[in-house]
């Protein structure tokens, strides 16, 4: 994001179990983008505002593991996805300019749906 008036990029994908989320972000680093992935607790709080923790108890841990489970084949797909749509040479000027890689259309997964 190089302007404030700008929106920040959404994630690239979403997986939920629940209130459990799992976020695949694309990071631009000295050597290109790269993703990350990010997990979070939705709930409302005593104000009734939405918000995000990154605490988790003992009974959603699990749910935890398995969409680190699916992140991780997820990633694995937007990179080949981005991989096969498009030459290294094209990668190369686009990373230095900043610009967002294509990493390819993320479907939603089942058992759980994109977004917040």
């Amino acid at each position: 994001m190089s302007n404030n008036n700008q929106r920040p990029e959404p994630p690239l994908a979403v997986l939920r179990d629940g209130a459990i989320k799992a976020s695949i972000w694309e990071n631009q680093g000295e050597k290109g983008a790269y993703l990350t992935t990010k997990f979070a607790k939705t709930y409302e709080d005593r104000d009734g505002q939405v918000k995000d923790t990154a605490a988790f108890t003992q009974s959603v841990l699990l749910k935890v593991s398995e969409l680190a489970r699916q992140a991780y084949h997820e990633n694995k797909a937007l990179r080949e996805s981005f991989q096969q749509d498009t030459p290294q040479q094209q990668t190369e000027p686009q990373a230095q300019q900043g610009q967002r890689r294509r990493w390819g259309r993320v479907a939603a997964r089942p058992g759980g749906s994109q977004g917040r």
